[in-house]
């Protein structure tokens, strides 16, 4: 009888929390049909955010979740599967539409799609920050006018510039991890 009790006190102390960790996690999307564009909304972007904010960041490219499209639903479901509290969506718009604004992720991602490229020489990237329990609004950030079919170089300076002010803003919330 004594073994017994040995074997379930061994089993109870398998399933304890060894640890518990705060972290900073977000799902980096670039919504956008060209490539180079893409690039910089989400790789680029999670980088500097993931060096100047101390932030996990995921992009949507690599989430099965994504696989069948992104959704405002599908977008939620990948932010629970990666226990991310904040959605960062980043797209080009023309200069005129910089001060418009959707209050929640639902309403924004139904405004934006279908996807469409941005006409003329001169667009801003909007980013936006979005939580990822109701969706609501956070923050919103614009980079200086650039060229939507430019070079990645070019892209890649405002998409960093805007990684660094949603980092020094201090967004994103850390949620708890437990590791067994």
């Amino acid at each position: 009888m004594s073994a017994a009790i040995l074997m379930a006190g061994c089993g109870k102390s398998n399933n304890l929390l060894e640890t518990q960790r705060q972290v900073a996690r977000g799902i980096v999307v670039g919504m956008t049909i060209d490539a180079i564009q893409l690039s910089a909304f989400e790789n680029i972007y999670a980088n500097e955010l993931r060096t100047e904010g101390d932030v996990v960041c995921l992009v949507a490219t690599g989430l099965p979740d994504l696989n069948q499209g992104i959704t405002s639903a599908t977008l939620l479901i990948a932010a629970s599967s990666a226990n991310a509290s904040t959605i960062i969506v980043n797209r080009m718009v023309p200069v005129s539409v910089r001060g418009d604004s959707a209050g929640n992720l639902s309403d924004f991602i139904e405004a934006i799609t279908p996807l469409q490229r941005v006409p003329g020489n001169e667009a801003l990237i909007e980013s936006r920050a979005f939580s990822a329990d109701s969706g609501e609004l956070l923050w919103s950030g614009w980079s200086q006018p650039v060229n939507p079919r430019g070079r990645l170089k070019d892209l890649a300076r405002e998409a960093q510039r805007l990684a660094d002010d949603l980092a020094g803003d201090d967004v994103i919330k850390p949620v708890v991890i437990e590791a067994i």
